[in-house]
């Protein structure tokens, strides 16, 4: 019962974020109308998924382009960090596979599929500020 509580707080202080996201990332803006739009555990947990896809989908972009713009004295370390930053993720997604293994239920495979695309969410957004700071 205390997780179903604590799922319901996750899920409504994500949608707030979201929601205060919409202004600074489209990814954010159109994962905020989804879950407007949707109703229900398993139709919002779909929100996030697509939202965790385009997350992944931004940081590859991202990280392509910044290999092109950040200074060539910087960019062994800049690969370094994204080499670091995929075992932390694949390390971090394992831990959350293991936390959830065996619950059942919607609220827990929404949980789960929100953590996830947290993980890639913050990555995203580090990328996007680089990204903002060695643009043309």
């Amino acid at each position: 019962m205390d997780k179903i509580i604590l799922l319901t707080v996750l899920l409504a202080g994500l949608s707030a974020s979201a929601g205060a996201q919409d202004a600074r990332n489209p990814i954010d803006t159109t994962m905020n109308k989804c879950l407007i739009e949707k109703q229900g555990t398993l139709p919002r947990a779909e929100c996030y998924s697509l939202a965790s896809t385009a997350w992944d989908n931004e940081i590859t972009t991202k990280y392509s382009a910044l290999e092109k713009l950040i200074p060539a004295t910087l960019l062994t370390s800049f690969r370094a960090s994204q080499l670091t930053w995929l075992r932390y993720r694949d390390a971090q997604l394992g831990f959350l596979d293991k936390k959830e293994a065996g619950q059942r239920g919607s609220g827990h495979i929404a949980g789960r599929i929100i953590e996830r695309m947290e993980v890639v969410r913050q990555r995203a957004l580090v990328l996007n500020e680089l990204y903002d700071a060695y643009k043309p």
